[in-house]
């Protein structure tokens, strides 16, 4: 079977939540975001996936734009289809660090493994 990234951009005010996750002394950035199979539910997935990662209930819309992730290595390259739903919620309180950014601001901030795909969006 065939695997997609499923990411969520949870907009507020024009700024989109961004996930950090600390790599030994640096900060990345990230979307919310699940890989998942094909097969599965991206509605459910997705929202199973973001209330882990940030403790939001959100629900899931439609999707905002499309993309592609090299789920490989750098030497063996297996590109994955990247669906980016839009999303909202009641509360925008996260148990988790995220900082809050314009979507074009996204090329600038130092990006994790799994959303370097913004760069080339």
């Amino acid at each position: 079977m065939a695997k997609v990234l499923l990411c969520a951009l949870l907009e507020d005010g024009g700024r989109v939540l961004f996930l950090e996750k600390e790599f030994g002394d640096t900060v990345k950035y990230s979307l919310p975001c699940v890989l998942a199979e094909e097969s599965d539910d991206p509605v459910k997935a997705l929202a199973a996936a973001v209330a882990g990662q940030t403790g939001i209930d959100c629900l899931v819309g439609g999707i905002a734009f499309t993309g592609r992730f090299n789920a490989g290595s750098r030497r063996r390259r297996q590109f994955v289809g990247v669906l980016v739903f839009s999303c909202s919620a009641k509360s925008y309180s996260s148990r988790a660090k995220v900082k809050w950014a314009r979507l074009d601001e996204a090329p600038n901030l130092q990006l994790a493994r799994e959303c370097e795909w913004l760069k080339r969006r």
